[in-house]
């Protein structure tokens, strides 16, 4: 998954930004070191609600994993979606559109 996708909800944990941004690039992440993740998160919690996780959060999670058959890494991407169904979200903005075909429409930043 894309930290685009990540930056977008930011519902899973509150350590998503920090995991993007610090993640080396050949791992689909920026590689900024600590300086300038603290100077990136700052603007993300300025400018952008941070949604709480929840219980319905959980519970949505719990229903999207047997339906799609989620196993391994894309649980992960499954919560988010879990996450954004429970704040009634339904679009994602990430480079990774391919990630998030049931229940949510992704858009690339690219074509906007």
């Amino acid at each position: 998954m894309s930290c685009f996708a990540r930056f977008s909800v930011r519902a899973h944990s509150v350590n998503q930004p920090e995991e993007c941004l610090t993640r080396p690039t050949d791992n689909n992440g920026l590689g900024i070191g600590i300086p300038g993740t603290e100077r990136h998160t700052r603007f993300l919690e300025r400018y952008h609600t941070v949604l709480p996780d929840s219980e319905l959060t959980y519970a949505e999670w719990r229903q999207l994993v047997p339906i799609h058959q989620v196993i391994g890494t894309n649980m992960h991407d499954d919560y988010l979606v879990a996450a954004m169904k429970a704040h009634g979200l339904s679009q994602i903005l990430t480079l990774d559109t391919g990630d998030f075909g049931h229940d949510i429409q992704s858009v690339d930043p690219r074509s906007l």
